[in-house]
């Protein structure tokens, strides 16, 4: 049996009502066809901003275990303790204190540039093959930390971390991506190996099962009106700055007396959820809930009409979480991204476009959709079809593909 570690600082325990992380579900995938998989988290929880005492390692079926790695805190996303976060992290990994057997193939998180020279010393000891997910844009995302008129100067500024990155690719042995130009970034330097975009992908049984159990006591739980004729969208997820939330909150403001029928439902947590909460006190329109866990989200899906798919203008993101389970729910979308969604909401026609950062954009985008609520309906049925493609059988089962063509 072929022993596999996957390595992810910011993976999170299981925990029941929420989603499922990428890693678990390619670790249990991997485990159910006949490979021995060891997942590596911290024991610093990303989602609560804490330490997690007192946790044992987890056992989640005879070939799948957790380990839980210590490690240290940190507040600020951007900041130097997130770096020495990630490099103790990867050092107590590579310190294999818990004398786990030598991996065969290491999955790594991209990016893992602050990360991957404290793995060098187990990856040469075992020599194993090096599997890179990207899953994200780092350094892109350090330049949007720069004003707009120096941003040009960023790949400068950060040339040694682009180059760490070009090494680390050049290392690997195959690549994987959750967006198709993710995986462009990386086969455009290292393209002689077996490659594969595997999104992130939803559970659409369980989606399925909450969304057919349509209970109006939610509603009551969260403190928001009947539904009636109204129109519901919503946005769940992080309120950060790259997330365009100031822009949906204008819009809202601006179009509440046009259109009261119109209701606008945020769920999330970050650091606008006070400028969030500030808005919903006094606009009737818009409803602030929080963080709900993943399956209390569902369940209001099935109340809602569209989802909310906001983006600054600077983002690097592609193909967000959020979108698969629009798309399990039939949800279609208001979205500003470019990029793989917004070929992929045109190609498909399963929601509208609105310029980033553009207000009044949005406002007329919120009105095309509200006074033509047929296309609503069509676009649920389309979307529902599309959920289909990326279910996670259909994606995480392409990680036992790609490894089983590995041959290790």
């Amino acid at each position: 049996m072929k022993n596999i570690w996957i390595i992810d600082p910011y993976s999170e325990i299981p925990e029941k009502g929420w989603r499922d992380g990428r890693y678990y579900l390619i670790s249990k995938a991997l485990s159910e066809n006949g490979y021995n998989v060891s997942l590596f988290i911290s024991n610093f929880s990303h989602k609560k901003k804490k330490i997690i005492k007192n946790i044992d390692n987890i056992c989640i079926n005879s070939n799948f275990n957790i380990i839980v790695v210590p490690s240290i805190m940190y507040n600020k996303h951007v900041s130097l303790d997130r770096i020495r976060y990630e490099r103790i992290f990867a050092l107590n990994v590579n310190n294999n204190e818990h004398d786990l057997p030598m991996p065969n193939a290491i999955i790594i998180k991209e990016p893992a540039i602050f990360m991957f020279d404290q793995l060098l010393p187990i990856l040469k000891k075992s020599n194993a093959k090096v599997i890179l997910d990207i899953m994200d844009l780092w350094p892109e995302l350090f330049e949007l930390k720069i004003p707009k008129k120096l941003r040009w100067l960023g790949k400068f500024v950060f040339f040694p971390f682009y180059l760490k990155r070009k090494n680390i690719i050049k290392r690997a042995s195959a690549i994987t991506a959750v967006a198709p130009d993710y995986l462009d970034l990386g086969t455009k330097i290292n393209n002689k190996i077996p490659s594969e975009v595997i999104y992130w992908g939803c559970d659409n049984s369980i989606v399925d099962s909450l969304l057919k159990n349509k209970n109006k006591n939610l509603l009551v739980e969260l403190s928001l009106p009947e539904k009636k004729a109204d129109i519901w969208g919503i946005y769940a997820g992080t309120l950060g700055e790259n997330y365009d939330i100031l822009t949906l909150l204008k819009a809202a403001k601006a179009i509440k007396h046009k259109f009261p029928e119109l209701k606008i439902l945020i769920a999330g947590a970050g650091p606008l959820e006070n400028l969030v909460r500030d808005y919903a006190d006094v606009n009737e329109n818009i409803y602030y809930l929080g963080s709900l866990p993943t399956e209390q989200l569902y369940k209001l899906f099935s109340f809602c009409d569209f989802g909310f798919s906001t983006y600054s203008d600077a983002s690097t993101v592609s193909m967000p979480i959020k979108c698969f389970d629009y798309f399990a729910a039939g949800l279609p979308l208001v979205n500003s991204l470019n990029r793989n969604l917004g070929s992929l909401i045109k190609q498909h026609n399963i929601g509208y476009q609105y310029v980033a950062s553009n207000y009044q954009s949005l406002i007329d985008t919120l009105t095309t959709l509200v006074t033509n609520k047929q296309d609503l309906k069509d676009m649920n049925r389309r979307c529902k079809l599309l959920s289909k493609d990326f279910d996670n059988d259909v994606q995480y089962n392409q990680f036992v593909k790609l490894l089983n063509a590995l041959n290790l």
